[in-house]
């Protein structure tokens, strides 16, 4: 599932003590760690409306990547650039063992993520019978505070894919690093792909998600009595 957090830990740590009088003075750490979230990788169909490669509707960035064999004959790339860059990723995300396989979805995690919350509060005596003041100042991801990549959460966005490389469907095979000829391309749902072109490899797009990753400070004032 998209949604499976495979670990996740949580602690509180604090401290009281009085600095002055039996007015408490508290400190609190809250904090969090869990695995990234899964995502699958996949394949962008470069087409429009109904896939020429796949024959579906709708997902032209959602199937699943063929990982290649080394020199595989379904598969050829737009330059051998894009093919150095896609064993690079092979590597990358250990996915040798998936050579001359579709990937299995959800083959990737994103990466995990850390924060922690801060608590402080001080007790004031206000000498009208045990009535006290509490100021407090919570602080929210103190990490990001210190260290601006401290504390931040990246993960590949909802649906939770990344292309990985473009693909077009070839009539006939055709070396990496050659234009297919004349008609070679395939643009019709009715005919059989002899062979995937692969091109405009990336890494996943792992993106920073922006509200997750800030710090915020607020500060109050309780009455008690």
């Amino acid at each position: 599932s998209i949604y499976e957090i495979s670990d996740q830990w949580k602690f509180n740590v604090g401290f009281k003590t009085q600095l002055f009088g039996d007015n408490d003075t508290r400190f609190n750490l809250f904090g969090e760690y869990r695995s990234g979230r899964p995502y699958s990788l996949t394949l962008l169909d470069v087409g429009s409306g109904r896939s020429t490669v796949f024959g579906t509707v709708g997902t032209n960035g959602l199937p699943l990547a063929y990982i290649p064999t080394a020199n595989d004959p379904k598969v050829s790339f737009a330059t051998t650039a894009d093919e150095t860059s896609f064993n690079a990723l092979i590597t990358q995300f250990g996915l040798e063992k998936f050579r001359g396989t579709i990937l299995p979805k959800n083959s990737q995690t994103s990466p995990d993520f850390f924060k922690v919350d801060l608590n402080v509060s001080q007790e004031l005596p206000l000498f009208v019978g045990s009535a006290k003041l509490k100021l407090f100042a919570d602080v929210e991801n103190v990490l990001n505070l210190i260290d601006s990549d401290w504390g931040a959460l990246r993960q590949v966005p909802f649906s939770y894919t990344a292309a990985v490389a473009s693909v077009q469907c070839l009539t006939v095979a055709t070396p990496t690093g050659t234009a297919p000829g004349t008609g070679v391309l395939n643009t019709a749902t009715t005919q059989t792909c002899a062979q995937y072109r692969y091109s405009g490899v990336r890494n996943p797009n792992i993106n920073l998600v922006t509200r997750q990753s800030l710090y915020g400070i607020r500060v109050g004032v309780k009455l008690s009595f």
